[in-house]
């Protein structure tokens, strides 16, 4: 079931605003995935700093209580322009991290069977993958400094010992590696 506060009540492929970001969301791929699927849904996330918004789209969920969808970055709020649509890849339905400095968001995804961190590179339209112990939409990612990211979850899940070794990771983004995110459109 689709948690309440993300269901709008239109299942239609017809939608054109989202939290006031007005667009034809019906062209961004696998948005038709709304008519097959009633309990299919979105949820826009906005880096108002920087005029930046995360689109999650085609959720449902995959397994009991875990929602996988597709992400689409958007830029410029009063003429909203998609900067990436991104099919290849499943996100989970979890908080995207946006950067201080509005270059990167960076969101948990589930690829080629693994658990990872996709980052984004807004700017440069690249992206870098960080494979991560587990598949699970119950991290948090946080910003502990310029180019460095670590992991946050609940005390009840630091019980788990594969979540409590993801939480002593550090991402630096200025070690990774970034290729052209044309490799997952």
């Amino acid at each position: 079931m689709i948690p309440n506060d993300m269901n709008d009540g239109s299942p239609g492929a017809e939608l054109s605003e989202i939290n006031g970001w007005n667009y034809d969301f019906s062209s961004l791929p696998l948005w038709t995935l709304r008519v097959r699927n009633p309990w299919c849904t979105h949820k826009l996330i906005e880096d108002n700093e920087h005029d930046n918004a995360c689109l999650l789209y085609g959720i449902i969920e995959e397994r009991m209580g875990s929602y996988l969808g597709y992400c689409a970055i958007f830029q410029n709020k009063s003429n909203p322009l998609c900067v990436a649509a991104l099919p290849k890849i499943k996100v989970w339905l979890a908080q995207p991290t946006f950067s201080k400095d509005g270059r990167f968001v960076l969101l948990l995804a589930h690829y080629q069977g693994n658990g990872v961190v996709l980052i984004l590179n807004i700017r440069n339209k690249t992206f870098a993958l960080v494979d991560l112990p587990i598949s699970t939409p119950v991290l948090n990612i946080i910003e502990t400094d310029t180019n460095y990211f670590s992991f946050q979850a609940s005390e009840v899940q630091m019980k788990d010992n594969l979540i409590r070794k993801t939480c002593k990771k550090t991402i630096r983004i200025d070690k990774l590696s970034f290729e052209s995110w044309d490799v997952l459109k």
